[in-house]
């Protein structure tokens, strides 16, 4: 079970990761 909870804690980490060097990128273009 806490193989699962960690595995949603680092998707949720990593998601985020994405998505703030997205907006940088994003913010960078335009």
């Amino acid at each position: 079970m806490e193989i699962i909870l960690w595995s949603v804690i680092a998707l949720i980490g990593f998601v985020g990761s994405v998505g703030m060097i997205a907006a940088a990128v994003a913010l960078v273009k335009s």
